[in-house]
Formats: C-alpha cells, sequence, structure tokens
C-alpha cells in the first residue's frame, strides 16, 4: 500500500474531528470574536483554536484532492495544476491562519501569565524577523 493511501484516510478523520471542533465551538468563538469588550485569554484561547481547526480543515481539504488526483492520474492536468498551485491555499489557509490561531494562544497565554513569562511583541518581531530573512536568503541565493 502506498502510504498516501493512508494519509488520505487519516485526512478524512482529521476533517472530520476538525469540522465537529469547529461546530462544538462555533457559538463560543462567534460571541467572543465579536465582542465588544476586552477578551479573557478562554476568549482568545477559543478563537485560536476555531480558526487553527479552520485553517487545518481547509488545508487538509486541498491537499486530499491533490494526492487523490496524484493517486488515480500522476501526471494528469487537474494533478499538475493542484501541485503547482497549491502554495496559493497555503499561505492563507495554512499560513496565514497558523500565524492568526498561535497570537489568539500567545495573547491566552500573555492574559494569564506574570508580564516576564510571554514576550508576545518579542516573539512577533522574532518570528517576522527571521521569516524575512529566509525569503531574502531564497531570493538572493537564487541570483
Amino acid at each position: 500500500m502506498d502510504v498516501h493511501v493512508l494519509s488520505g484516510g487519516l485526512t478524512i478523520v482529521t476533517i472530520f474531528l476538525a469540522v465537529a471542533v469547529m461546530l462544538k465551538w462555533r457559538l463560543a468563538a462567534k460571541e467572543a470574536a465579536f465582542k465588544k469588550t476586552q477578551l479573557t485569554s478562554v476568549q482568545w484561547l477559543i478563537i485560536g483554536i476555531w480558526v487553527a481547526f479552520l485553517g487545518q480543515t481547509v488545508d487538509n481539504l486541498y491537499w486530499l484532492i491533490a494526492w487523490t488526483s496524484h493517486h488515480f492520474s500522476n501526471h494528469g492536468t487537474l494533478t499538475t495544476w493542484l501541485f503547482d498551485n497549491g502554495i496559493f491555499f497555503n499561505i492563507p489557509f495554512r499560513q496565514t491562519l497558523g500565524i492568526i490561531a498561535a497570537y489568539c494562544h500567545l495573547k491566552s497565554a500573555q492574559s494569564i501569565a506574570s508580564a516576564g513569562d510571554v514576550k508576545l511583541r518579542r516573539v512577533l518581531i522574532l518570528s517576522c524577523t527571521a521569516g524575512a530573512m529566509f525569503s531574502g536568503w531564497m531570493i538572493f541565493e537564487g541570483l
């Protein structure tokens, strides 16, 4: 058995469970997201969980389609398009929603930790700097 067949089956389970999590937490996440006052640590965590599972669901669905297409038509037009354009789905659903979810989790930790435990601004600056340096390295290495 090819490992991508097993991965596809596990992806179905992942998608179903992620949707179940989002449905279970949708009202609490909606209430927190539209709250007019400062969010509590629990509300930040709920939003982070919901956003993370949304991103994971869409990302897993896209790649399930891509790998299923690859399984049945390795070099087909659809397969080629899905793999060539996968980055355009990764950016909003894997990276951007992952960043937002992580921010929410860190805000949650910051609101319950002492000021010295979580330095959110420092983590954000460090991660953005590291990401920019990596992208710059890739650009200049290719010249």
